[in-house]
């Protein structure tokens, strides 16, 4: 084997290899599942969050941000609530422990009520979470109907 088919033989294991393995955002976030009253413009949801990165990440000193142009407020654990344009923004309280820290590799659900959207209720499928001047990216799922 020539020095060029071997270089060859490792890039094409190489591209089977990253292609095989797929990417893990640095957090995961659900809403499932999701109630609505359509009506009331009001939804409920459990909400679950997955760190995926090697750090502690503290929820209630850190920021979501998203592109959710139809979400009108969000309540408690939610808090530092904003939102300009389509793009909100919040922490949330009591993620992983009292002091709203998520550990590496951990996974934490809570169920909320009353939240508000207009038009239809949709979710974004992506984010950011800034913490300590690092953003993370958040890929969002949810099993709204």
């Amino acid at each position: 084997m020539t020095l060029i088919q071997l270089k060859r033989s490792i890039l094409i294991c190489i591209l089977i290899l990253s292609s095989t393995f797929s990417f893990a955002a640095d957090l995961e976030i659900s809403f499932c599942p999701v109630t609505k009253i359509q009506a009331g413009k009001e939804w409920s949801a459990t909400l679950e969050i997955t760190n995926n990165t090697n750090e502690v990440l503290n929820f209630k000193d850190g920021v979501l941000n998203f592109d959710w142009q139809n979400l009108e407020a969000l309540p408690y654990p939610f808090t530092n609530w904003s939102k300009s344009g389509k793009d909100a923004s919040f922490s949330i309280e009591g993620v992983g422990n009292w002091k709203s820290e998520l550990a590496v590799g951990a996974t934490w659900s809570k169920a909320f009520t009353a939240a508000k959207f207009s038009g239809v209720l949709a979710f974004p499928t992506s984010g950011t979470f800034t913490y300590n001047g690092t953003d993370y990216d958040i890929v969002v799922a949810h099993c709204s109907k």
